[in-house]
């Protein structure tokens, strides 16, 4: 991938040299069941295989309908549903910075970091890998994502 990608009305910059497998009709968000989820993989063989490797670092993209009044009411809902969150490593302090977005890693399998931004829609990136290193070496990719992120008036 090269450049500005389009979803629906959300343009971003995904991951260069990265593959993904867009469902049909991006963006059809009515109801809290409705969601748009897309993984960016380096290695378009494991996109049907959907296996992470041990040194594997993939991408998401997800959108689905925002019922938050607030990202505090998103994190409760999140922590009843089973899935922690703590702050951020040190090395991407850079994420708190970035206005409307909260970042935070969730405590799971796998290392990773989720941003949430809540819109019109429920907006997520996240990054995600079995080596912490791996995951902290794809920051700067990772923030270029979340960057380059904007919402278009006429999709």
């Amino acid at each position: 991938m090269k450049g500005e990608q389009k979803f629906g009305k959300y343009v971003f910059i995904p991951p260069e040299g990265y593959w993904f497998f867009e469902k049909k009709d991006p963006m059809k968000i009515e109801t809290s069941k409705d969601n748009y989820l897309i993984t960016f993989w380096k290695d378009k063989d494991e996109i049907s295989n959907k296996q992470l490797k041990r040194k594997d670092v993939i991408f998401n993209f997800g959108v689905s309908a925002n019922i938050y009044k607030d990202i505090t009411a998103y994190y409760n809902e999140a922590q009843k549903a089973g899935v922690a969150y703590k702050a951020v490593p040190e090395e991407m302090n850079k994420l708190k910075t970035i206005p409307n977005w909260s970042c935070k890693e969730p405590v799971q399998d796998v290392f990773g970091i989720e941003c949430v931004s809540l819109r019109d829609e429920l907006v997520i990136f996240g990054f995600y890998g079995y080596e912490k290193s791996e995951v902290i070496s794809s920051f700067p990719v990772f923030l270029k994502m979340i960057e380059s992120f904007k919402i278009r008036d006429n999709p």
